[in-house]
């Protein structure tokens, strides 16, 4: 129901996508109390039997969640870790499951990075991360399966970013890619995987420059080191940003979609998505 498909050729397809107009999709949230402290924090989409579906991670004061809801329709929200694990970051979904680093964003000194079903049950913690000030943080994360399981993880204003690989027990640190201190590298709030049918990888970072939404796209090697390909500026709507929540999806083998989301869960709610499909 998720990333399963890849693109026959990842820099074209992100350099197509339509940067203003998106198209617009709602959904509601007339049953749950909005939980206060956070906001919005990553978005994906998906089709479930034919039917567009949306999946959105959330922070507030006292717990981690997230909202499920097919597209003009209700939403779910399923609550997952209390504090200190409150902040829900950037997230993707690969297969079946939802992969999101929950941190302490008060102490910035620990986080886990789960992956969870769509019932909100947690299946496989990734990594707990803890000690060192920011560093140990995961404001966002991105997985894939190509080969292997590979999974991305931002620490504060992605400054670095770690590639864990599955071991015979569970996961281990592959390696970690330092963003260099220029205008170059953005303090993404999410990060996305994405694949060619060459099996390549790729990365997009979202981020919020200026008063601009900038998607970053990135070649990944065998090394886990990042070269920056292109980047592209995208005018969202309906109060949705990339500084928020973004995230992309892959429509086929020659189209990409690219989603936003507005900062707070309310009644009706927005996400803009840029692509060539709709």
């Amino acid at each position: 129901m998720a990333q399963v498909s890849r693109l026959d050729n990842v820099a074209d397809a992100f350099a197509r996508l339509p940067d203003s107009k998106p198209a617009l999709l709602h959904f509601y949230n007339t049953k749950h109390k909005v939980p206060a402290g956070g906001h919005l924090q990553g978005v994906q989409g998906f089709n479930r039997n034919g039917k567009e579906q949306l999946v959105l991670t959330g922070s507030s004061g006292s717990y981690s969640y997230y909202v499920s809801a097919p597209v003009d329709s209700e939403a779910t929200l399923v609550k997952f870790l209390d504090s200190p694990y409150r902040h829900a970051g950037g997230c993707q979904l690969d297969g079946d499951m939802l992969y999101v680093g929950v941190e302490d964003n008060v102490a910035k000194d620990k986080a886990k990075v789960i992956a969870l079903n769509m019932d909100g049950e947690i299946q496989r913690t990734v990594a707990e991360r803890k000690g060192l000030y920011k560093r140990s943080t995961a404001g966002a994360t991105a997985a894939i399966k190509v080969d292997w399981e590979i999974i991305a993880v931002c620490d504060w204003d992605s400054k670095h970013i770690d590639f864990y690989l599955p071991t015979y027990d569970g996961y281990a640190l592959q390696e970690t890619y330092t963003m260099p201190d220029t205008s170059v590298s953005g303090a993404y709030q999410n990060i996305n995987l994405v694949a060619d049918t060459a099996g390549h990888i790729f990365m997009i970072g979202f981020c919020k420059a200026g008063n601009t939404n900038r998607a970053d796209l990135f070649s990944v090697d065998a090394n886990y080191q990042l070269t920056l390909l292109s980047s592209r500026y995208f005018k969202t709507t309906n109060e949705c940003s990339f500084r928020y929540g973004a995230g992309l999806r892959v429509i086929n083998k020659n189209t990409l979609a690219i989603y936003a989301c507005q900062r707070a869960l309310k009644r009706k709610n927005a996400v803009n998505v840029f692509t060539n499909r709709f």
